[in-house]
């Protein structure tokens, strides 16, 4: 695992931890050290720390004139033990909803697994009724949505 890197070709077009909007602004990153790990796995440091200890994500991506958010995921989903579903919402999705962002687009190619009590859409819509609720979409892409490669 600590060498499933997050998608870096939008680092030419943003930088969370140079976007002063960003949940994760002035994050450090480091390509030597490995601290963060999901049982006992190291994952590379690039991913960012949102509060689970299963689940990681990158934003990849962030326009805010045209209101939307690329997340990358890594990890594993687990809402039974941890809902990593609240912990994405409140630490990451309601921030940059402040910010302006409306619509994001999940990719959850690098879930290893998922532990709930529903499938992966049934979470994902949940998490966009919450969003909806607020006046706002969610794109949600994954395994079992839809899968989208790196190339």
């Amino acid at each position: 695992m600590h060498d499933i890197e997050p998608f870096y070709n939008w680092r030419n077009f943003y930088v969370a931890n140079e976007d002063e909007r960003s949940p994760f602004h002035e994050r450090v990153y480091s390509e030597t050290h490995y601290t963060e790990r999901i049982y006992n796995h190291f994952i590379h440091p690039q991913w960012d720390n949102m509060g689970s200890t299963t689940l990681f994500v990158k934003i990849l991506f962030t326009d805010y004139e045209e209101r939307f958010a690329i997340l990358e995921f890594i990890g594993e989903w687990n809402d039974t033990l941890f809902n990593d579903v609240m912990t994405l919402k409140r630490n990451v999705v309601e921030p940059m909803m402040a910010e302006g962002i409306e619509r994001f687009i999940l990719i959850g190619e690098n879930v290893l697994n998922l532990n709930c009590m529903h499938n992966t859409a049934s979470i994902l819509q949940a998490l966009g009724r919450d969003v909806q609720a607020l006046g706002r979409d969610v794109q949600a892409l994954g395994r079992d949505v839809q899968a989208i490669p790196h190339s």
